[in-house]
């Protein structure tokens, strides 16, 4: 009787002919059959935000937005679909928000139990490993291109900083300001991409390439860094090596 009951309750998954979204909706039902507490993605601490009302101009310490985005997350082995969640660039933690009956829990996810995220179409990995000169990679890294001979990721950062009311300093305010870093997963090291040269020393064959790469794009560069990079790697240094390996 219960096996019947099961495959009836699993009858409408059958149809879906994209096996993500079959996989997202199975998942939900789920959840929503035995209910988000009873998952492990109810597993952290309450989350408390001591800045509220201390932000200064709305330059938060999260990624996108302050309020929670819909997002996926592949927590503690099992993935969840269509959660709200927040990520702050500042203390690199990810905040979930749970309903629970009538009641709406904000939860501070532990690290070590996150393999990877998504928020709003941006997909981040958890990286705990070393760079070629021997220091430590360790967080959650965007990741912005991937491709057969390379990885391109960006640790998305926020410092914070004090600012004050007025003369008296009576009140403080926090701004928090990007801090953002790029590394490239290349030959099975992990390298840092913080200049021009960087690029080069890791392609010196593509250098022509590279510096006039450089020359055309300034503007690009100046105001959309993100993409100036994605565009160098995709077109100048993975087409490159396809046109190498035909």
């Amino acid at each position: 009787m219960k096996k019947g009951i099961l495959l009836f309750l699993l009858w409408p998954f059958a149809f879906y002919s994209q096996a993500d979204h079959a996989e997202a909706q199975f998942y939900n039902w789920f959840d929503n059959l035995i209910g988000i507490k009873h998952t492990n993605l109810f597993n952290g601490r309450q989350y408390i935000d001591t800045d509220v009302n201390k932000i200064f101009e709305q330059r938060h310490a999260f990624f996108l937005s302050e309020k929670a985005q819909i997002g996926t997350i592949l927590y503690s082995g099992q993935t969840y679909f269509d959660i709200p969640m927040k990520y702050n660039l500042e203390t690199d933690h990810v905040i979930v928000s749970l309903k629970s009956n009538n009641t709406t829990s904000l939860l501070e996810l532990i690290n070590d139990n996150i393999k990877s995220f998504s928020i709003k179409g941006f997909r981040f990995e958890k990286l705990d490993t070393t760079h070629i000169d021997q220091s430590t990679i360790k967080g959650f890294y965007e990741v912005m291109l991937t491709q057969p001979e390379f990885s391109l990721y960006k640790k998305n950062r926020k410092n914070r900083k004090e600012r004050f009311e007025d003369l008296g300093r009576s009140k403080i305010y926090y701004e928090f300001i990007a801090d953002n870093s790029y590394v490239l997963f290349y030959q099975n090291t992990y390298r840092d991409i913080a200049s021009r040269n960087d690029i080069l020393n890791i392609f010196p064959k593509k250098q022509k390439e590279i510096k006039l790469f450089f020359k055309e794009n300034k503007s690009q560069r100046k105001t959309d860094y993100d993409t100036f990079l994605k565009e160098l790697f995709s077109r100048i240094i993975h087409d490159s090596n396809s046109e190498k390996n035909l």
